[in-house]
């Protein structure tokens, strides 16, 4: 697991539940003497251990927390590598290139990172359709993202999935697309003056 995920978490964490929290999470997972740097990687087994703390400090489901997270991290991903990203790309254009982008941070960092494997394929102006693939299973942070980057450019995605590893599939299928109405009222014109 990259240390970006683990770092962000506990930043997340503290965010949403409190400064000390971390400090709990961190004892309930045994790793109360761990600290994360973000250009390390460490054991996955880590990662589900504080995600399985997070939810027994306050009784939250994983899956609840994984996809919050996700919404989470979206913005300090979105500022630490804007560099990255057209000026005049919107929410599906950035989940459009998402995979192009992180390789993209792997050469400019020198990353050896592992999965996840995205491929995404563009079936409309307004729609998407987003193939995910992990031996982490972590999809569910990956749709908080998705509802995240939606947010961040002030659009309402609608997901509809097909396929998802966490039930039985070897991937994930997702199909993202601007919510009914939602384009209409970024495109309609402002209504005549009476």
């Amino acid at each position: 697991m990259h240390g970006i995920f683990l770092t962000e978490f506990k930043k997340y964490i503290r965010a949403t539940r409190g400064g000390e929290a971390w400090v709990a999470v961190l004892a309930r997972a045994g790793l109360q003497s761990r600290a994360y740097v973000p250009i390390q990687h460490y054991p996955d087994k880590e990662a589900a251990a504080l995600v399985a703390a997070a939810s027994a400090f306050d009784g939250a489901a994983a899956t609840q927390i994984l996809e919050s997270y996700g919404r989470f991290i979206v913005f300090d991903l979105l500022s630490l590598y804007r560099g990255l990203l057209r000026p005049e790309w919107r929410s599906l254009d950035v989940i459009e290139h998402a995979q192009e982008t992180i390789d993209r941070v792997k050469r400019l960092n020198g990353l050896a990172i592992g999965p996840p494997e995205l491929s995404v394929e563009r079936t409309s102006a307004d729609r998407l359709v987003v193939r995910y693939e992990s031996p982490r299973k972590l999809c569910v942070v990956g749709k908080g993202m998705l509802r995240g980057i939606g947010e961040h450019f002030g659009e309402e995605l609608e997901l509809t999935e097909d396929a998802c590893i966490l039930e039985g599939h070897p991937f994930c299928r997702v199909g993202v697309s601007i919510a009914a109405g939602a384009h209409d009222a970024l495109t309609a014109p402002e209504p005549a003056a009476a």
